[in-house]
């Protein structure tokens, strides 16, 4: 349309306030009737700044009396100043104007007619406004770097990036940079520059809320797409690129209008997982998006052009940006607070459980120390009790035996306590397993007690790599516990057996005797002994020390009873430490 067919046409449609046409190629065409003034002259003022042209036309000439907008130098405007304007003439009669509209952004527009006081007036309340914008961002992005230098967590590092760049595309759409615009740098510079950071900080408060989001705990569908939606971002950046300004600055527009659901939907979904972030109550988390969710509304269905909006949709975006900003900012304090909160409680009950620790490490000191010094006193005169009694003839089988048990509760004791905090040291050494169980077999029977030993080869090789000594000490324990809890004329037997999976099993079975049979959930535990097998003598180590030396050797053992007789099974390794 020319300005001549917008002269002769009569399909004007009036409005009041804010003009929204949303995106678009083509030109729109604003009809003004302006009452007169005899007085002093009227100032034309136009807004928003990021317009990039705006012709305006008088009833006469063909041309137009002034062009204003970004693709415009600010320095060779008529006024400079953070909106456009045009100073109308004084006149006794109605003036006629036709302004045609052109613009990459959404093309909104808002018209006032001022007196010179009233633009004067309007123009420092737009700057003190928009410096206290621009600045209380600045400083939010600076508070955002230091939280992020003393938590070093990148969550604030994100935030300030977010910040930072709406600071920056604050300077654009509050019109300030006009009025610092350098007269040798191009008018298509500032169109170009808000461009970019719009897309710029939409897409950093993006990545920012996914951010934020994610460490709330999100299931694994959430997870893609939030990755998903991130990458989308690209595209934006790719059109603006490409020159496709109104399609990316649409695009743009869009995901104003649909990020808070997503955002809100996803916060809705988190919660899940061990690793979700609890650190903030829920319900603050939901109310800060649907605030959000509100406030992006306002702003973006005016944009697009899908509601007529009042002339303080303008800066709704300003008003979002700095509410939420704070909002956010003051959710992240709270939270890192909470964090430092927890982390100091951990680290509190860490200092406790190591003080607990050094105070247990301190009694097991004085324990073996009080042990090492018994075991010494006791084991002297013991061993001076068996000379004398061999020497007098008058030892009778019931002293030696009580005088022997006592002994071996107290070496038992010694090994087992070696055996737990470390102590035992593994002596390798090549060990023919036949022999070593014959030798042990032959001091077992030193009590009389019938011991069959079985082995499925009598020609195999049963010779392995380990220390013979801790060996014997396993041995001579499950025989004795054997021979000890089974009836007093039944055999003890002992099966050698090369195992399936290489090395050998040594299997030791008896029949129950009155201690019955022991519980498998406690039998291998430190100090077990089942009711019945109180009337025995013992300390309940013997099984207790036989596993953890088993363990040491890289073996295993394991409670194994069938349906007549109770059973240990040791499984030894060839080589262990080849």
């Amino acid at each position: 349309m020319t300005i001549a067919d917008a002269r002769q046409s009569d399909q004007w449609t009036p409005y009041e306030g804010l003009l929204s046409e949303g995106y678009g190629t083509g030109a729109v065409w604003v009809r003004l009737v302006i009452e007169p003034s005899s007085v002093e002259p009227l100032i034309l003022a136009l807004q928003p700044v990021y317009l990039d042209q705006v012709e305006i036309f008088g009833a006469a000439s063909n041309e137009p009396l002034a062009v204003v907008g970004d693709w415009v130098h600010p320095k060779s405007a008529e006024r400079i100043a953070q909106a456009f304007s045009y100073t109308l003439p004084v006149t006794d009669e109605p003036t006629e104007l036709w302004l045609r509209l052109t613009s990459t952004s959404t093309r909104q527009l808002l018209v006032q007619v001022l007196t010179e006081n009233e633009w004067v007036t309007d123009q420092l309340q737009n700057q003190l406004g928009s410096v206290f914008y621009v600045v209380a961002l600045f400083v939010l992005f600076i508070t955002a770097l230091v939280q992020w230098r003393l938590s070093q967590d990148r969550i604030f590092a994100v935030f300030a990036l977010s910040v930072g760049t709406a600071c920056a595309y604050g300077l654009s759409v509050t019109g300030l940079l006009r009025l610092v615009w350098p007269m040798d740098w191009p008018a298509m510079g500032l169109d170009a520059y808000q461009s970019f950071f719009s897309v710029s900080a939409t897409v950093a408060g993006i990545a920012f809320h996914l951010a934020f989001i994610r460490r709330l705990g999100l299931p694994a569908w959430g997870l893609m797409i939030s990755r998903v939606y991130l990458a989308y971002q690209l595209v934006k950046f790719v059109l603006l690129a490409s020159d496709q300004v109104i399609l990316a600055l649409t695009l743009n527009l869009w995901d104003v209008l649909i990020a808070p659901f997503l955002f809100l939907g996803l916060v809705l979904l988190s919660g899940r997982g061990m690793d979700a972030d609890r650190s903030l109550p829920r319900w603050m988390v939901v109310g800060l998006y649907s605030v959000l969710l509100g406030f992006l509304l306002l702003a973006a269905l005016p944009g697009l052009g899908l509601l007529a909006a009042p002339e303080f949709s303008l800066y709704v975006v300003q008003v979002n940006a700095l509410m939420t900003t704070v909002l956010i900012l003051g959710l992240l304090q709270y939270r890192q607070r909470r964090l430092n909160a927890q982390q100091l409680e951990l680290e509190t009950k860490a200092d406790l459980a190591e003080q607990a620790a050094e105070k247990e490490r301190f009694a097991r000191t004085e324990q073996q120390r009080l042990l090492d010094m018994l075991t010494h006193e006791l084991k002297t005169p013991l061993a001076v009790m068996r000379l004398k009694l061999e020497d007098s003839h008058a030892a009778t089988p019931a002293i030696s035996k009580a005088i022997g048990d006592m002994s071996d509760m107290i070496e038992r004791c010694t090994q087992a306590n070696q055996a737990e905090d470390g102590r035992l040291t593994v002596n390798q050494a090549s060990t023919d397993l036949t022999t070593l169980i014959g030798d042990v077999v032959s001091s077992a029977t030193k009590s009389h007690r019938e011991v069959r030993v079985d082995l499925t080869d009598h020609h195999a090789c049963t010779t392995i790599t380990t220390d013979p000594q801790l060996l014997t000490v396993i041995l001579m324990n499950l025989i004795e516990n054997a021979c000890k809890y089974s009836p007093p004329a039944s055999a003890i037997n002992v099966d050698l057996q090369p195992a399936k999976d290489g090395g050998w099993c040594v299997a030791i079975g008896n029949l129950p005797g009155e201690a019955g049979w022991p519980d498998p959930t406690q039998v291998f535990e430190k100090y077990y002994r089942s009711s019945h097998a109180q009337r025995q003598p013992g300390t309940g180590l013997g099984l207790f020390l036989a596993q953890a030396l088993a363990e040491m050797l890289q073996g295993q053992l394991d409670y194994a009873p069938t349906q007549t007789h109770v059973r240990f099974v040791l499984w030894l390794p060839k080589h262990p430490w080849a």
